[in-house]
């Protein structure tokens, strides 16, 4: 199993992140890709898109947000026609591997209640849900406490 390769989505990544909408399912679960996004993702501070390859091919594509207060949000799109081939699991393991995932003392991800397969995921990644009734957006929030957090609990 080669490795996977977390490049920071420029022009070319985005031209390829927006050909996966063409698939049925992805616009329902995450708003397809616009040029704001792009700028967005690019130009403001404490947030990191990448486009995820394995062997130079696209294979997901994850976005952090680190806000101020030491949250992480995240999101990850594993390639359609990949789907159910352990990419997401891949791609999630070696997110939390990162320093900019670590730096955060905690991960957020808003998962529709009815996407199983993105809650089984964040659950094998070791997010918990934090309620199990979904907000009035039908969103379910899981949340992931980093080992940076577990250490400053120790230091106190």
């Amino acid at each position: 199993m080669a490795s996977l390769e977390f490049v920071s989505v420029d022009g070319s990544a985005f031209r390829a992140y927006q050909s996966w909408f063409v698939d049925e399912e992805l616009p329902r679960r995450i708003s397809p890709p616009a040029p704001e996004w792009l700028e967005y993702v690019c130009l403001t501070s404490g947030v990191h898109a990448w486009m995820v390859r394995e062997k130079g091919r696209p294979v997901g594509q994850v976005q952090l947000d680190v806000d101020d207060d030491g949250a992480g949000y995240v999101a990850v799109v594993v390639e359609p026609d990949l789907r159910g081939r352990g990419y997401g699991t891949r791609i999630l393991r070696d997110l939390l591997a990162r320093p900019e995932a670590r730096s955060a003392a905690r991960l957020e991800a808003g998962i529709e209640a009815n996407n199983v397969a993105s809650r089984r995921l964040a659950e094998s990644a070791g997010f918990a849900a934090q309620d199990s009734r979904p907000d009035r957006d039908g969103f379910l929030h899981y949340v992931y406490i980093t080992s940076r957090a577990a250490c400053s609990r120790r230091s106190t």
